[in-house]
C-alpha cells in the first residue's frame, strides 16, 4: 500500500500506510511562518546567510511583520553588518512601537556602529532611516 497525499492551499499531509500511522506537515514555501521558523533554526546552529535568506524570504511575504524585522537584524547584527542592522530594528520598531527587544538592539547596533564617541556625524550619513 502507498502513501496517500492530501493536499490543501496551506499544507501537505502524507499519510503512511502503517496502522500506527504518524502524520508528516510540509508546509508550503509561501507561508511566511515556514520561512520564519526556518530561518530560527539556521541562526541556532549559526549559520547567517542560509538564516538571512529566509527571514528575507519570510519579510517579501509579510512585509509588515516586525518580528521577522527584528530576527533579520539579529542576524545582520551576528555577521557585523550594522548598516543593515539599525536599519531593520528601525523598521521592526516602526510597525510595532512596543517592541522592546528591537529597541535594546537598536541601541546596542547604534552603540557598536559608532563606537565610544556618538558624534561622530560621517559615520551617520550612510545610514538613512525612513
Amino acid at each position: 500500500m502507498k502513501n496517500k497525499i492530501i493536499s490543501t492551499s496551506r499544507i501537505k499531509i502524507i499519510h503512511p500506510p502503517s496502522k500506527k500511522a504518524s502524520y508528516t506537515v510540509y508546509p508550503l514555501p509561501n507561508n511566511p511562518k515556514f520561512w520564519l521558523n526556518r530561518g530560527k533554526l539556521h541562526f541556532k546552529k549559526k549559520e547567517y546567510m542560509d538564516a538571512l535568506y529566509n527571514f528575507t524570504q519570510a519579510i517579501k511575504l509579510d512585509p509588515e511583520n516586525a518580528m521577522i524585522y527584528r530576527y533579520r537584524g539579529n542576524v545582520y547584527l551576528a555577521k557585523k553588518q550594522l548598516k543593515e542592522a539599525i536599519l531593520d530594528y528601525w523598521k521592526a520598531i516602526k510597525l510595532n512601537g512596543k517592541d522592546i527587544n528591537s529597541r535594546r538592539s537598536l541601541i546596542e547596533s547604534i552603540r557598536l556602529y559608532f563606537g565610544s564617541e556618538l558624534n561622530q556625524d560621517d559615520k551617520f550619513r550612510g545610514i538613512h532611516l525612513k
